[in-house]
């Protein structure tokens, strides 16, 4: 969340790397979509990530 929350690391992390983070990270670990959008609502980016996940990865995402 915080790669879209703070402008100065979504400039490093962007495109097809920001891509690649998301996916291996649900690959590679039990994510917790709850507690992941909960945060990123509090630093106020959970539509902005919601809108990244869906249609920019592979990653299916449970409908809460």
């Amino acid at each position: 969340m915080d790669i879209f929350a703070d402008d100065e690391i979504f400039y490093v992390f962007h495109g097809e790397e920001l891509r690649h983070i998301f996916e291996t990270a649900f690959e590679r670990y039990q994510v917790s979509q709850k507690s992941l959008f909960r945060y990123a609502e509090r630093r106020k980016v959970g539509q902005k990530i919601r809108s990244f996940i869906e249609q920019r990865t592979k990653i299916q995402l449970i409908q809460l």
